[in-house]
């Protein structure tokens, strides 16, 4: 524990010098928020979160690839997975069907996401999954 001699510390020299470099490290860092950029599924979920606001969102790894994707559930349809492939979105039914090309832009792929959650069995058709 630092016991501070407020009549000591009266100057800002002399409370640089009580308190150890560490504690003054701690502090500052724990007043900084984060303000870094979002990865594209971080951008992605979020961007179906607000698209789908019903729907059951999470990121998750890729069993295959182990790059993260979002995995998607509305009501009693199956899941579908999104991912980035460093170029493009790309969304399947669970793992039955292959990869579907999406928009570049988060919020575009997020709504035809949501568009095959609201379709459930029809995506599944589409797709030529069984």
């Amino acid at each position: 524990m630092i016991r501070l001699d407020l009549a000591y510390a009266r100057t800002a020299h002399a409370a640089a010098a009580v308190w150890p470099l560490p504690w003054r490290l701690l502090i500052t860092a724990s007043v900084t928020q984060r303000t870094g950029t979002f990865n594209p599924v971080e951008r992605l979920r979020a961007a179906l979160c607000r698209a789908a606001p019903q729907a059951a969102v999470r990121i998750d790894r890729d069993t295959g690839t182990g790059r993260p994707v979002v995995r998607a559930v509305y009501g009693d349809a199956s899941p579908l997975v999104a991912g980035w492939d460093g170029a493009a979105y790309r969304v399947r039914l669970a793992t039955l069907s292959p990869w579907r090309p999406l928009p570049v832009d988060p919020d575009a792929a997020a709504e035809e996401i949501a568009k095959d959650l609201r379709e459930g069995s029809t995506y599944r058709q589409r797709n030529g999954a069984t």
